[in-house]
């Protein structure tokens, strides 16, 4: 089932894909011609690469999984590499023009393949988490990517969306934890001054700030600017 959803999901996304080329050769359109090359010879020889890389990654897959034994590492494996070729060969950029539920699919399938790919780092070789507490930052680098791809195409949040964030950080509150956010555009950064949820919530300018800071139980640093154009919210413990 997996497998039939990433190949159609990777065929799905050939016309966004091949956009996104289009785009990159027209403002790279006298440096090609320059080297004797047209913007075609672009999109063909870039979907041309996308579509090696992804057959060649599933068919790797493919052979780990028939061959492979009932230990979970193989099988991790050949899961992890079945989607691996649509994560490399689908950038965010490529994603754009897709309907919403393409983009959510896709989405979720290239989160699935870093989050597979994160637990194999973690993993390997011998199957078990090397020290224990690694398990911790494996879950909290999930949520906060899991938090990003369905907030990732929010461009608007009416006072519902407002008092949902409230509500989630009263629970927060009540169970001990902290309520983090990052990748706030300048409209999002406005209404948590507006709001004062930026007293509240601690808000970074990206991933890994956020993740460092809800591992090293940094104090709430108020709102800051960031280049990021969507909200992402994430809550992890202290």
């Amino acid at each position: 089932m997996l497998a039939v959803s990433t190949m159609g999901a990777f065929m799905a996304s050939i016309p966004a894909r091949r956009q996104q080329i289009g785009q990159i050769a027209a403002e790279s359109q006298a440096e090609m011609e320059s080297l004797g090359a047209s913007p075609d010879f672009l999109v063909g020889y870039v979907q041309y690469l996308d579509s090696i890389v992804f057959m060649s990654v599933f068919a790797i897959a493919l052979v780990i999984f028939i061959r492979s034994s009932a230990d979970r590492l193989p099988w991790l494996v050949s899961l992890m590499l079945v989607i691996f070729g649509l994560a490399v060969t689908r950038p965010t950029d490529a994603l754009a023009a897709l309907p919403p539920l393409q983009y959510y699919l896709v989405n979720f399938l290239r989160y699935l393949a870093y989050v597979l790919g994160l637990l194999f780092c973690y993993l390997f070789p011998d199957g078990s988490f090397v020290p224990r507490w690694t398990r911790v930052l494996a879950v909290i680098w999930a949520g906060l990517n899991l938090a990003w791809l369905f907030f990732s195409r929010l461009d608007y949040m009416n006072s519902s969306g407002i008092g949902l964030l409230a509500t989630l950080l009263i629970r927060a509150n009540r169970h001990d934890q902290r309520l983090l956010a990052y990748g706030l555009s300048d409209h999002y950064q406005q209404i948590f001054e507006l709001t004062r949820l930026n007293e509240a919530i601690g808000i970074y300018a990206g991933a890994a700030e956020a993740l460092a800071a809800a591992m090293n139980g940094r104090p709430l640093p108020g709102c800051r600017r960031g280049p990021a154009r969507s909200p992402r919210t994430a809550c992890a413990g202290d």
